[in-house]
């Protein structure tokens, strides 16, 4: 008699094949449930999950195939039997096509009726077991692929948050151990001293055995994998000797690659266990030996970085000039020991932005707001004390601002001390320059001269006149460098500039020049030293006039640019060579292609920068070859007064 948890479900239309079928099941020990509709069908299948469904030749609305169908759709396993108490070959081949396993045309004996259900019912569990067996293979399977995964995840999440080498290293025997089913594993690296293999991470070895480990690569198995760059894998009934002084059943060695270049062997072995390793086992140890390879190659990487930081944070710290490194964002990257110690600057700069630590220091903002402002990319940055420092900036791409500031407070203390010498030896220079002079004038009273004695008095005059000149011009230069006539007023410009053109107004018509001068009536005063003011600008419109040849064009143009007066001075003359431009506001400088009869002192343009800087403005030069030249001048309406000064704060 079968068990009692063996239900059979039946749907019939005939009341008569019900009760029949009814009796014989439940006399042969079978649990039976009888529904009446399609939808009962449904809801007592999903609920009973029966061993068998029968159904009869509906008559209903819903057809014997439809209801078979729909059974099982909901229990797709479970044999349904058809009984027709009449061989209809229509409904069998609909039925049958549904799905259903057999027929049974009524009457039939009750004994075969039985046996059939039986037989049925048979079948239905061996398709079962079958289905759960090859479900449970499928999910080993399924489940090893997932632990290879998992392990392989984790070895790569090491790799990630690990730069040590050595500690990815036991983290890749591990994973090959795990993943073969090895009894041991190891990596062996090339000694490139002796050319030997040793141990570089081992797993169920003993430790006093990994730690003198050391095999020859010319006659060895893992030597052989290295010479000749293939994984082998030796399966054998009875243990081999590799050469490695202990026994094994079987083994894979596979290469370490880096760069074309075999650098050790990744293995695993079984020493007792007659396991054999599979294809599958070489290629996961082939991946896992990338791993080991990758982590060598960061590794290498690493250290070449850090090397590099350290040599580079080296050679910046011991660099006598102060480094300053910002980014686009004006966030500190860098600030090497003597910029701290120059603007006494915490250790714990970093984090902070370049406004946080040099903001409250006059001049530093400026350096980086107004740094492709400056003559040659360099500014002079004035500090307490009388310290002054010559600043580079320059821009690098992708990273920010390099700022680098060279102490000349030695070479402007020299400069001072040349430019008090020469005040001084000008200052007793014009006395007998005066007295020659007059003397010259009064050899034509003394008696009467020839040509030739008249020509040697004219060139006597030019040459007293140039020394004159010189003079001169070094005593404005001394007074301003020295900072005399500081006493400031509110000047016009337009009007200063007026005037100077006026003065200068029979040499400009002497070569036929065109002078525009281009100022708004409505521009405000400057609060600055006017003496200073007329120097700027008669030198250099002087010298626009001097070095722009017959017909040229000079244009001056006024105008406001934050709280600046600026002011361009153009002329189509001869312009400056660019290799010059750095250098012509030095004292004595004067360009290569300046003709040898111009006359000049070549302190003209060392007075303006002496001027302009007294008055905290800024100069610069724009000038292409042949084509003219552009000096620019910034003067602040308001400059800062003496008590402003850092060195007056400290």
């Amino acid at each position: 008699m079968p068990p009692a948890e063996n239900h059979i479900l039946f749907i019939f239309s005939n009341p008569q094949i019900e009760k029949a079928v009814g009796q014989v099941l439940s006399l042969s020990g079978y649990v039976t449930a009888q529904v009446t509709d399609l939808t009962q069908l449904e809801q007592l299948a999903r609920a009973l999950k029966p061993d068998m469904i029968m159904v009869d030749e509906h008559q209903g609305e819903t057809s014997t195939h439809e209801l078979i169908g729909r059974a099982l759709r909901v229990l797709p396993a479970t044999p349904i039997l058809l009984v027709l108490q009449k061989d209809d070959l229509n409904i069998l081949k609909e039925a049958l096509h549904a799905g259903a396993c057999d027929c049974v045309t009524l009457p039939v004996r009750s004994q075969e009726f039985v046996e059939l259900v039986k037989e049925h019912l048979r079948r239905a569990r061996l398709r079962r077991e079958h289905i759960t067996q090859e479900t449970r293979r499928t999910t080993a399977s399924l489940q090893s692929r997932l632990d290879e995964l998992e392990i392989l995840t984790q070895l790569g999440r090491s790799m990630i948050s690990s730069l040590e080498v050595d500690t990815i290293f036991v983290e890749v025997v591990k994973a090959a151990v795990a993943l073969t089913n090895a009894q041991e594993g190891s990596l062996m690296l090339v000694d490139e001293d002796s050319g030997e293999l040793y141990m570089r991470a081992a797993l169920n070895f003993n430790d006093q055995f990994v730690q003198t480990f050391r095999l020859r690569v010319s006659d060895s198995l893992a030597g052989l994998v290295v010479r000749r760059g293939d994984p082998i894998m030796l399966d054998e009934h009875s243990p081999q000797k590799i050469v490695t002084s202990y026994l094994v059943s079987n083994l894979i060695y596979v290469p370490l690659r880096l760069n074309d270049k075999v650098i050790g062997v990744l293995g695993v072995d079984n020493r007792t266990d007659q396991i054999s390793f599979k294809d599958r086992d070489l290629k996961l140890l082939e991946a896992l030996a990338e791993y080991a390879v990758i982590a060598i190659h960061n590794a290498g990487l690493y250290t070449g970085t850090i090397t590099q930081r350290n040599q580079l944070e080296t050679i910046v710290s011991h660099i006598q000039d102060g480094v300053i490194v910002v980014n686009e964002q004006r966030d500190l990257l860098l600030v090497n020991p003597v910029a701290r110690r120059m603007f006494k600057v915490k250790e714990d700069w970093s984090g902070s932005t370049f406004d946080d630590v040099f903001g409250a220091i006059p001049g530093m903002t400026a350096l980086i707001d107004d740094y492709k402002n400056a003559s040659n990319g360099w500014l002079e940055l004035a500090l307490a004390k009388n310290m002054f420092y010559n600043v580079q900036i320059t821009s690098i791409p992708e990273v920010g601002q390099v700022i680098t500031l060279h102490d000349i407070t030695p070479l402007k203390r020299l400069d001072r001390a040349k430019s008090e010498f020469v005040s001084t030896v000008s200052h007793d220079l014009r006395s007998p320059l005066t007295a020659i002079l007059g003397y010259v004038d009064l050899l034509e009273r003394a008696g009467t001269l020839n040509d030739l004695q008249r020509d040697f008095i004219r060139r006597v005059k030019i040459s007293v006149h140039n020394i004159t000149t010189l003079v001169d011009d070094l005593l404005q230069l001394g007074r301003i460098e020295a900072g005399l006539d500081l006493v400031k007023e509110q000047v016009d410009i337009k009007q200063v500039i007026q005037a100077i053109l006026e003065s200068l107004n029979n040499q400009s018509s002497q070569k036929n020049q065109e002078i525009s001068l281009v100022a708004d009536d409505s521009l405000p005063l400057i609060t600055a030293n006017v003496e200073y003011v007329k120097q700027i600008f008669f030198r250099l419109i002087e010298n626009a006039i001097k070095y722009t040849p017959e017909s040229g064009t000079i244009k001056i143009t006024c105008d406001l640019k934050d709280e600046f007066f600026l002011i361009r001075v153009s002329d189509s003359g001869i312009g400056v060579l660019p290799a010059e431009q750095a250098h012509i506001f030095e004292k004595f400088y004067r360009g290569s292609n300046i003709a040898d009869d111009s006359v000049g002192t070549g302190l003209g343009l060392a007075i303006v920068r002496a001027a302009v800087e007294k008055l905290s403005g800024r100069l610069q030069i724009e000038s292409e070859t042949g084509k003219g030249a552009t000096f620019q001048v910034e003067l602040p309406l308001n400059p800062p007064t003496e008590s402003d000064s850092l060195a007056d704060k400290n």
